[in-house]
């Protein structure tokens, strides 16, 4: 029952081409959507199960056809352990005792997963998952009152295998998994270098037997895993969110306008989307709910599980949705949520998974359940949860007159070059780069004016304010071969370094969308202060280790000065930048010398 099914169209790895590995630059570290917070409300909440001592770890739920029976497994441990297996006949308002389950569900090595299918002859089936090598299954016909042994499905191995299954538009069931390159068998694992890959397999039988893996997403430095597939509420495409597990990026999604056949190029999904494990459903009104532990890198309850309420749309539109919720707060910075959502035929939502739940006690598997009219209505009434945003990513004008000028200054300077002969370079920055107009004037008639460069800095200027001036003419009509960088400093003063980065990234994933011809010469904050002692050099070096992420952007490189300018004990002399923040001609002579080779071969020279 159980024999690998090697389906011909299928029969390698490498039948389905892998597409583009995707963006290079972190998405936005936060968002600002609202935050419903249902941590309190114990009148919600159940206890699935609790054992002193023991760790109970990543649940998954299905609903039977009855509307009411829940199914719930989940492993004795992390990640792995021997299976516990219980139901709720009632919607999850109340649970049995643990189950009767085969013997080899003690063996399992992963996060067991639940799924449904129905065969072409009407046989109906669940059927439970256990991972890494070699991925097994077990099946019931009964509707879980009884299951086969765990037996393998084929030759190769995989994480949190299956953590999604759709049934596609011919009756045939497409399933997803991934591997780090530890589990997967070398004749199905892309030779591309990368340690992640997303694999999906297909069954025709109903889920009895299963394909060869297919390697579907990747990218060079995002690890890409635990997908969920959902379908668009016209039917006629697939959405796939992956969690991202180096933490560097948001979470992931890619699309199949063909039933899994070709899947687009990965895309990083929203802050409010990034976390682990997302699983959900559509409510009654089409609106989408999914649950997931925040891993959002700038989140007021990062590591807690919580739920986005949107619309499909919302995602491919790059909208952050409508709001957050907060189910529970867990008292672990990580290590929760592994959530089984179901939705009730009253349009409850029963949301079940582990977590540190109690202080000083070990993980338990808690269920809740709400509606979405029910959080509107928390929502419209309030409080909500603090939420402040990260002004470095704003896009912000200043109300001094005479930035006012020299920002329309620098509009009619982008006209005019606009309708002449255009511009190769620009300098984009606050008043290191406005200084190329005082005391580096000099050296900007020798090294750029013959270049047909402008330059757009302006004292003062925050990564705010330049987003702003980007979307306020500063490179209207204009098609730059190179744009030179430099920017952050005066966020130091009231920002910490990982929301200065941010910011930095928000003006990069701009230009690279708006500007995508042109080459980007990005220069580390330069280095301020006495020494290496400085607070506001602390924030800034801070900043500077995390714009490292973008190194693998083939048009974006990123240049550090501080050698040019330190001296061995890491001092800024006096001679170089007398206030130890802006250069005097003597710093800009050495900015020109420092980066002259690297803009003449990013500018063709």
């Amino acid at each position: 029952m159980l024999a690998t099914l090697l389906l011909t169209l299928l029969s390698t790895a490498n039948a389905l081409a892998l597409p583009a590995q995707g963006e290079t630059i972190p998405g936005s570290a936060g968002y600002a959507l609202p935050i419903v917070d249902l941590d309190q409300d114990d009148h919600r909440q159940t206890i699935v199960d609790q054992e002193k001592g023991q760790y109970l770890g990543h649940v998954t739920t299905t609903l039977l056809s009855d509307g009411k029976t829940i199914l719930a497994v989940y492993p004795k441990g992390h990640g792995k352990g021997a299976v516990v297996h219980k139901r709720s006949s009632d919607g999850g308002r109340t649970w049995s005792e643990r189950l009767p389950v085969p013997e080899s569900w003690a063996t399992s090595q992963e996060v067991p997963t639940l799924f449904q299918t129905v065969d072409a002859q009407g046989v109906a089936r669940v059927l439970m998952f256990s991972g890494l090598n070699p991925i097994r299954m077990s099946v019931s016909e009964d509707e879980g009152q009884s299951w086969s042994e765990l037996e393998a499905i084929g030759d190769y191995g995989g994480i949190v295998a299956c953590s999604t299954m759709m049934r596609l538009a011919n009756g045939d069931y497409l399933a997803m998994f991934h591997d780090d390159g530890r589990f997967m068998n070398p004749q199905y694992r892309p030779q591309d270098g990368n340690a992640f890959h997303v694999y999906q397999i297909r069954s025709s039988d109903g889920g009895l037997s299963w394909s060869a893996p297919q390697a579907v997403a990747t990218h060079p430095r995002a690890h890409l895993c635990e997908p969920l597939i959902v379908r668009s509420p016209d039917g006629k495409q697939l959405l796939c969110l992956m969690r991202e597990n180096s933490r560097q990026f948001n979470s992931f999604y890619m699309t199949s306008d063909d039933e899994g056949q070709t899947w687009s190029t990965p895309r990083q999904l929203t802050a409010s989307l990034t976390g682990d494990r997302h699983t959900g459903g559509y409510a009654p009104d089409g609106r989408l709910l999914l649950s997931f532990r925040d891993t959002a890198r700038r989140s007021p309850t990062q590591g807690d599980w919580v739920a986005w309420v949107g619309t499909y749309q919302d995602i491919l539109a790059g909208r952050e949705g409508q709001y957050r919720v907060r189910l529970k707060d867990n008292h672990h910075r990580w290590d929760c949520a592994y959530p089984g959502v179901e939705l009730l035929p009253n349009g409850n939502f029963v949301a079940t998974t582990y977590g540190h739940w109690t202080p000083e006690e070990s993980p338990f598997i808690l269920s809740t359940r709400f509606t979405l009219a029910e959080l509107d209505r928390r929502l419209a009434a309030g409080p909500v949860l603090p939420n402040p945003a990260n002004p470095a990513t704003g896009s912000e004008p200043r109300p001094q007159v005479w930035w006012q000028m020299r920002q329309t200054t620098l509009n009619q300077r982008a006209a005019e070059a606009a309708a002449g002969e255009g511009i190769d370079l620009v300098f984009l920055g606050d008043s290191i780069t406005h200084g190329w107009e005082n005391h580096g004037a000099e050296l900007w008639q020798q090294y750029y004016a013959p270049r047909k460069a402008l330059n757009l800095g302006i004292g003062g200027d925050r990564t705010q304010h330049v987003l702003w001036r980007l979307e306020n003419g500063n490179l209207d009509g204009l098609s730059p071969k190179l744009a030179v960088i430099m920017i952050g400093t005066n966020n130091s003063n009231s920002d910490p370094g990982e929301d200065i980065a941010d910011g930095v990234f928000a003006i990069l994933r701009k230009l690279r969308a708006e500007q995508p011809q042109m080459k980007i010469l990005l220069l580390n904050i330069f280095p301020r202060g006495a020494n290496a002692e400085d607070r506001l050099r602390k924030i800034n070096d801070h900043a500077n280790q995390l714009l490292q992420m973008t190194g693998d952007d083939p048009m974006i490189e990123l240049l550090d000065l501080a050698p040019v300018f330190l001296e061995e004990d890491g001092t800024l002399p006096k001679e170089v930048m007398p206030d130890l923040l802006h250069p005097q001609e003597e710093g800009y002579r050495m900015w020109a010398e420092a980066i002259e080779d690297r803009v003449a071969e990013l500018l063709g020279e």
